[in-house]
């Protein structure tokens, strides 16, 4: 009976500390200062990473599996802002990650302006060195992890490209060359993206460009693996039109892998 009642004051006793290193992390966490630090930490080796100026006002961290970022900005290399967000939130399946998985539950992105641009059209985007960074550098590299979102929002965005020596055309007209789109909404799901298979939800996607054009909604399901490619239940409604397709089906050439399509 004794050592029954070790057991019970032990597992008591692991409790009760869980609990309070959970709290205390939790209070830890939420100190403003401590916030700053982190994001004074990542903004450092995010801007060695880039070779750019990058600015975070503030990283939240929840234990132990949520993020939130907050006032984040990367500079181009003429130190104008390349892009911007107002606050991230992300929260992961820690347990996944022992299967070699990436499981995201909720990934967000609030009040974000991506400014691309370049001189003339001879010129580089100003966004090529970073692009750079990301680019594959072997055929080893460009495997695609094992990765699935349950939901991911992107709410209140706005993007411009820009050929800055580039003449304008009249007022309420397309303008390949001055591109400015905003009101900015996509709600999806990537339910899984492997080296040989996609499944993506596109449950909604908007945004209105200067000249008038406006994409009130788009939907659909896309599922893929090496052999076919199946487009389900595309709905499209803009200013004038409305299309819908009900399913559609595009056979995967002989040879060609998951990866070159991605790519």
């Amino acid at each position: 009976m004794k050592f029954l009642s070790y057991i019970r004051k032990f597992f008591i006793w692991a409790l009760l500390f869980f609990v309070a290193v959970y709290c205390l992390t939790y209070i830890l966490l939420s100190i403003n200062a401590i916030q700053s630090r982190f994001a004074e930490f990542a903004e450092k080796h995010v801007s060695n990473f880039l070779e750019t100026k990058v600015e975070i006002e503030k990283i939240k961290i929840s234990p132990f599996n949520k993020a939130s970022i907050v006032n984040l900005v990367i500079y181009d290399q003429n130190n104008d802002t390349l892009f911007f967000f107002f606050i991230s939130n992300a929260s992961i399946k820690l347990y996944d990650l022992l299967d070699k998985k990436i499981t995201i539950n909720y990934a967000a992105l609030y009040d974000f302006c991506i400014n691309a641009n370049k001189e003339d059209f001879g010129s580089d985007i100003n966004a090529k060195f970073l692009l750079e960074k990301f680019k594959p550098k072997k055929d080893r590299e460009r495997k695609i992890p094992n990765i699935s979102i349950n939901t991911l929002l992107l709410q209140n965005g706005s993007l411009n490209y820009d050929i800055i020596n580039a003449p304008y055309k009249e007022k309420d007209v397309f303008d390949k060359n001055h591109i400015s789109v905003n009101d900015i909404l996509i709600n999806a799901s990537v339910k899984g993206i492997t080296s040989d298979s996609i499944n993506v939800n596109l449950r909604a996607l908007r945004l209105s460009e200067k000249s008038g054009f406006k994409i009130n909604d788009i939907s659909f399901k896309l599922i893929g693996n090496e052999e076919s490619i199946k487009l389900k239940n595309l709905s499209l409604r803009c200013n004038r039109s409305n299309i819908f397709i009900k399913e559609n089906e595009i056979t995967m050439p002989k040879g060609m892998s998951m990866n070159d399509f991605m790519d």
